[in-house]
């Protein structure tokens, strides 16, 4: 049941729950100030993460200490916590632990080499280091060149190894010898002489990954042992420092993307397990992961991607969920799967998705994600109801970058929701943005970003929006069935989004056919408004069937369409026959199983006939010729139909007739309709106990629309609901015939959510619409424009010199000394020393220790009344010091300070600043790689900043006057903070309205914050679109009234140097603002200093 009460002050359960980086020294009071920074914008829970540059021991009992001093403030505040299970991620490793306990458990990888060999000739193929699973030399046809596997020659016993790296040492054993030689780097080499005809030899060995993020390695999840003991590893120690917290403050564990990697993910679990359950041993068959050989193929591949599901599933998952039912946790996971059923563990199924800026497409969005079983947030939600879950996680936002705005924020957050996402995890918020730390993944979207004053706007949204998308149950009487095990067949890699993994175009060409089939169907459906589910075949064959009605979890389906599909699980037919039998509604599309992928005999045919085709009927989906679908689909003696498209039929055939016996089979009580029929919506209608029912819509895309909304239900009232205020807003709808029709508009990506309810009024017309005047101002106009905090200057770019080797110089950007050698390299020799372990090859490294100076220089036009140098604490590293105009500055005299983070220092160095061209230096010695200016510099004060044409940056008058308030913003290129802008309006007649709407015009490209002030009266903040302001005409004046908006931004300029640009999509260098773009807007022109 929908409660108003709640809608107006959800639980936390129902906030934002972000990834909280612990990225830093991890002190106590800053723990605590963070956690109520994050309660007071109503942030009601947080995933706990240990990230890279934590200065506390992981799972040391001074990280336990810090944990429970976290989880003891949160629990004050009413807050939820959940664990993360790894430092940094993926899950598994217990921060590189359980491979040193499990050697044997690190992950492998599976090596293919092939190389063409002439009859009656020597072959030596090099390998790689590894051990050998097969290895055959396999005839090539003389005509077609197809291989013939049938006559293929076991090679294994040809294979030895050699030491191919020679390795000269100028050092010896003994003082009468001092020369070496060694060989290093072994390899497997194939040694063979071919008989008469051309050959190929194939090889694949078994190797361990050995470079990877963080560890070097990885582990292999399907090691069962090795999942234990990360366990007890890390899930096990929480229980004995924290389990008073569980079920209580403590809601669950996260784990994150653990899954198996490489082109053709392997593990050697699989060998006995396929041999175990179905028989055989998978190494004689390898070839077929890459190659098609007859009937054969299609079981072996479906074999080897379900030991990988079935395996996976049970040594890691299950074993995971079994700990946190044994604790009262949740376990929610947000994994790479070979298919959905993989999270039937999960209390809550998670994914990952939603990491883009406003402006692009809904079709380049549905695009992006469909394919991927983690990014694809309906999938997600369609488990979630099939597994009879409450919610559906999405991890959101990583990688966006510090130009996110809390309308991209929301604009994400409102396609989630009509997904039926409902527990919004972001990623992330920063404990610090100290250093190199800030590049992991960003943005923090916490108090380090000017927009934190308004979060709380967000927070309110975030947890009503959840909250909506909780109760209730989503109408979606329509399932459509998941291809998956079709793809897998076609060598489809699960963990990359489907992408082709074999080497025959012509496969490939079929499997993107499939997959293209599949995602026409479902594009179609949402952007036609017929909402659905994915639904795996494993998951079906549990459903319950009933009169024309199929229930898997809290999900009920009515209608079931089949794309294209060469295959089909034996357990899945039974159940789609029994739902058939019981009058529910099938359509399959073009092409029915065909494919051998388990035991059962028979079942083609008896497919074939139950969609009306004779048992010998021959579908032509590939390479046959297109039809007039309306007239040649089949039905047959129940609801079973089969469209028969070709795999080139065009679009809007096969939609409108699937859409037309769709039409037939399930009567809509509720339609929407766009004027242009634009496809840029989203929706999502939900139905509750007492016959209530929201329709949420979204306009996901950045135009203005008109649409319509029809409902068929008589004695209905009809509100909108505000889930930024809360508040519920009676509407005026129109009796068409049989129909209500309520007429509504859509700015660029505004939402809507309707509540339809019972009637308990006599007629819904009694309501009467508040009529407001719409006051247009020219958001591009002369404004008066001061900074509200103090302009920084953002020293990047340095000339980098090496003092003991003469001319090695270079411009650089502040990153690590190694990143810097990168650049150097493409000038000058390098500073380098060669090291040499007894028996192993010559080693390069940097000569350390090397003195370096870093100079960046700007001009003062105009000198400033304060100033200040401002760095991140390990800007600098190394034993380096700072001179400003040859002066050192003394690092005594710097102090701690919040200016956009907690590590920053700050030093007055407003004596040491002249007029003309001043000179900031760091000087010293570099001692390893990451050493060195490894973040900006900034200058802290009471300036403008222009640039001269090489862009050098010059101080000068902070700006006076604006010609628009949308930036970026002339003099403030860097600038991060709040801008106050101020104008005179004229009214000459005011409105005879009690009420106005203040809208800008010119203003299509503002997604900032802003707060409106009318003759003193503060109108509000808005944070997203539609950026109306509404007051009370009251406050006006006839003549001069004072119109003040202040914005507040991103830190995309002062952390990046960069801007948005919404026209093109891309990042822009602040420097190089058009010149011509700043004249249309009316800024005084940039005089080329």
């Amino acid at each position: 049941m929908l409660d108003m009460n709640t809608f107006q002050n959800p639980d936390a359960k129902y906030g934002i729950h972000p990834f909280w980086f612990w990225n830093g020294e991890m002190a106590e009071k800053e723990i605590e100030r963070q956690i109520e920074e994050m309660a007071d914008k109503r942030v009601t829970g947080f995933f706990l993460c240990a990230r890279q540059g934590m200065s506390v021991p992981y799972l040391s009992d001074q990280w336990f200490q810090k944990v429970e001093y976290a989880v003891d403030i949160a629990a004050k505040h009413h807050m939820d916590v959940w664990l993360y299970d790894e430092y940094p991620y993926p899950s598994g490793m217990a921060g590189g632990e359980v491979t040193l306990e499990h050697p044997d458990a690190k992950q492998s990888i599976l090596h293919h080499t092939v190389k063409k060999v002439d009859g009656s000739k020597k072959a030596e193929v090099e390998l790689p280091w590894g051990k050998v699973l097969f290895a055959k030399a396999v005839p090539l046809d003389s005509e077609s060149g197809e291989r013939k596997w049938a006559h293929a020659i076991d090679v294994k016993q040809s294979i030895g190894n050699l030491q191919v790296e020679p390795v000269y040492q100028k050092t010896g054993l003994t003082t009468y010898n001092q020369k070496r030689f060694f060989t290093y780097n072994p390899k497997k080499i194939v040694n063979w002489i071919a008989p008469a005809g051309e050959w190929e030899i194939h090889c694949f060995l078994e190797g361990e990954i050995n470079d990877f993020k963080y560890y070097g390695t990885f582990v292999d999840p399907c090691h069962t042992e090795a999942m234990a003991t990360f366990i007890k590893m890390t899930h096990e120690r929480y229980a004995q420092k924290l389990k008073k917290h569980f079920g209580k403050t403590i809601k669950g564990m996260f784990t994150d993307e653990i899954h198996l990697l490489g082109r053709y993910p392997w593990s050697p679990r699989f060998v006995p397990f396929i041999k175990q359950k179905y028989g055989y041993d998978i190494r004689d068959y390898l070839h077929l992961l890459l190659y098609q050989d007859g009937d054969l193929a299609p079981k072996i591949r479906y074999h080897y991607f379900q030991a990988n599901h079935l395996l996976f599933r049970d040594a890691y998952h299950k074993q995971v969920h079994d700990w946190c039912e044994q604790y009262g946790l949740e376990y929610v996971a947000e994994v790479p799967s070979v298919r959905m059923a993989a999270q039937t563990y999960s209390h809550i199924p998670g994914g990952d998705s939603a990491h883009e800026k406003l402006g692009r497409s809904l079709d380049w969005i549905l695009k992006r994600y469909f394919y991927s079983l983690r990014a694809n947030p309906k999938m997600i939600s369609s488990l979630s109801q099939q597994l009879g879950r409450e919610r559906a996680l999405i991890e959101s936002f990583h990688s966006v970058g510090w130009s996110m705005t809390l309308q991209d924020a929301k604009w994400m957050i409102d396609r989630l929701a009509a997904f039926g996402v409902n527990f919004f995890n972001f990623h992330a918020f920063f404990y610090t943005l100290d250093a190199m730390v800030k590049h992991d993944a960003p943005p923090s979207q916490f108090l380090q970003n000017p927009y934190w004053q308004h979060y709380r706007k967000l927070g309110d949204y975030t947890r009503r929006m959840s909250y909506i998308m909780s109760e209730g149950t989503p109408v979606r009487p329509i399932a459509v069935l998941d291809p998956t095990t079709s793809l897998w067949t076609h060598l489809a890699n699960p963990f990359t989004s489907f992408t082709y993994t074999g080497k025959d175009e012509a496969e490939k060409e079929k499997l993107e056919k499939l997959k293209q089939h599949w995602a026409d169907l479902c594009f179609q459906l949402t952007t036609h408004y017929k909402d659905y589910d994915h639904l795996d075949p494993e998951l079906l064959a549990t459903a319950k069937i009933s009169d024309r009605q199929m229930t898997i979890g809290n999900a009920t389906y009515s209608l079931l369409i089949i794309p294209p599909i060469t295959n089909l699980e034996t357990d899945a037919w039974q159940k789609i026959k029994q739902f058939i039998e019981a009058g529910g509604t099938v359509i399959a599309n073009g092409l029915l199983p065909y494919e051998r992928i388990d035991e059962e005999e028979g079942i083609f045919a008896e497919i074939k006939m139950t969609f009306g085709l004779a048992s010998e009927a021959k579908i032509n989906f590939w390479e046959g010729e297109q039809q007039d679908l309306l007239t040649y689909y089949t039905k047959g003696e129940r609801n079973a139909i089969f469209i028969p498209c070709t795999a080139d039929h065009p679009l809007q055939d096969r939609i409108q007739t699937l859409f037309k016996i769709v039409d037939q089979y399930l009567q809509e009580e509720i339609q929407f309709k766009v004027k242009n029929d634009a496809k840029s919506f989203l929706l999502q209608q939900r139905r509750y106990d007492d016959r209530t029912e929201i329709v949420f819509l979204s306009n996901q895309e950045g135009d203005p629309h008109q649409a319509k909304l029809y409902m068929k239900r008589k004695d209905i009232v009809i509100t909108k609901l505000n889930v930024e205020t809360g508040e519920e807003e009676p509407l005026l709808a129109t009796w068409i015939d049989d129909h209500w029709c309520l007429e509504l508009d859509f700015a660029p990506y505004q939402s809507q959510l309707i509540k339809i309810s019972e009637n308990q009024i006599e007629n819904n017309e009694s309501f009467q619409k508040s009529e407001s005047t719409v006051w247009k101002i020219n958001a591009e106009d002369n404004w008066d424009v001061m900074p509200l905090q103090a302009n920084m200057l953002r020293l990047a770019e340095f000339d980098l010199q090496l003092p003991a080797h003469g001319e090695a110089n270079c411009t650089v950007q502040a990153k690590t000394f190694i990143d810097q050698c990168e650049d150097l390299a493409n000038k000058h020799s390098l500073p380098v020393q060669f090291k040499q372990t007894f028996g192993t090859p010559m080693n390069v490294k940097m000569a350390y220790p090397i003195n370096v100076s870093y100079r960046a220089t700007f001009k003062v036009e105009t000198r400033p009344s304060r100033c200040s140098l401002v760095m991140d604490r390990h800007a600098i590293q190394g034993k380096l010091h700072i001179l400003i105009n040859g002066a050192i500055v003394n690092q005594a005299h710097c102090h701690q300070k919040f200016v956009y983070d907690h590590n920053n220092i700050v030093c007055d160095i407003g004596p040491m600043i002249k007029q003309g061209e001043n000179i900031v230096e760091v000087k010293g010695k570099i001692q390893h790689d990451w050493e060195g200016v490894v973040d900006p510099l900034y200058v802290k004060g009471d300036f403008g900043i222009d640039f001269s044409n090489d862009l050098q940056p010059i101080l000068s008058d902070l700006p006076k006057n604006a010609p628009t308030i949308v930036g970026p913003y002339c003099k403030l290129p860097y600038y991060a903070g709040t801008i106050h802008f101020q104008r005179k309006v004229k009214i000459d007649r005011l409105p005879e309205t009690a009420s106005f709407t203040l809208q800008f015009s010119q203003f299509e490209y503002f997604h900032e914050c802003a707060e409106v002030i009318v003759n003193g009266h503060s109108l509000g903040v808005k944070a997203w679109s539609p950026y109306n302001w509404e007051g009370k005409t009251s406050i006006l004046s006839e003549g001069k009234n004072i119109v003040e908006v202040k914005v507040t931004n991103t830190l995309v300029g002062l952390l990046e140097g960069k801007y948005f640009d919404d026209a093109t999509h891309t990042l822009k260098d602040v420097r190089k603002i058009d010149r011509e773009k700043l004249r249309r807007k009316g800024w005084e022109t940039i005089e080329q200093k």
